[in-house]
């Protein structure tokens, strides 16, 4: 995600630094954080007891990348970078 959305990354030693710009972190907001957190509430809304996110982790993480993709030519027509 950060390569595409083009976030220089410096490393420092063992630190990373990452150089936001306002759009660039409000992309990443939306495309990777958003759509992750949504991806634990579908699993839970479409887990049996609909009480926990079963799959856990890798789902949410699956279903960010997937919808991430999909929308992301949408994102950038309608926000750019």
């Amino acid at each position: 995600m950060l390569e595409r959305l083009s976030v220089p990354v410096e490393r420092r030693g063992r630190e990373v630094l990452l150089r936001w710009t306002k759009p660039t972190a409000r992309a990443f907001q939306l495309l990777d954080v958003f759509l992750h957190e949504l991806g634990h509430h579908h699993d839970q809304m479409t887990t049996r007891s609909r009480r926990e996110a079963a799959r856990g982790e890798p789902y949410a993480e699956e279903y960010a990348r997937r919808h991430g993709r999909a929308i992301w030519e949408a994102y950038l027509n309608a926000f750019g970078l």
